[in-house]
């Protein structure tokens, strides 16, 4: 069977159309979730993140965060700084924003935060503290993968 080019090329054509139609459907079909819905509000908010996490970079003793598989949570250690320590903390899931927490902190002296992990998805977060203590703020982030 002998097809002529004409034919050849037209097949050729069609088959690439139908490609680009796929493409566009499956890609309109895709659910995409943003960093942040106000990310142009967090842009201008950057700045002062970037101060914050020099003042705890500059701590004598730096803010620890890791996560302990063998209890099942994220333990935060704060700097002993005889004061109360207040702020937020955000467990934030790049894959799913639905999955998001915001933990608010009030933490005594001499105390470790703990957050507990057995409700989370397994995969990778990012957790996001930010907390005042003695009327200054500062930032810590970490990226965490729960297994």
């Amino acid at each position: 069977m002998n097809i002529s080019w004409g034919y050849k090329i037209l097949i050729l054509y069609c088959s690439f159309a139908l490609f680009i139609a796929i493409m566009v459907v499956k890609a309109s079909s895709l659910h995409l979730d943003l960093v942040d819905e106000n990310y142009y509000d967090a842009e201008m908010k950057y700045q002062q993140r970037i101060e914050q996490s020099r003042k705890s970079n500059a701590l004598h003793v730096p803010v620890t965060i890791k996560y302990v598989a063998s209890d099942a949570h994220i333990n935060i250690d704060f700097p002993d700084l005889n004061a109360t320590i207040t702020g937020s903390a955000l467990l934030f899931r790049p894959s799913d924003a639905k999955q998001d927490k915001l933990m608010q902190l009030n933490i005594k002296p001499n105390t470790d935060f703990y957050i507990a992990t057995t409700n989370l998805e397994k995969g990778l977060w990012r957790l996001e503290v930010e907390w005042n203590a003695k009327g200054e703020t500062y930032y810590n982030e970490q990226v965490l993968y729960i297994p």
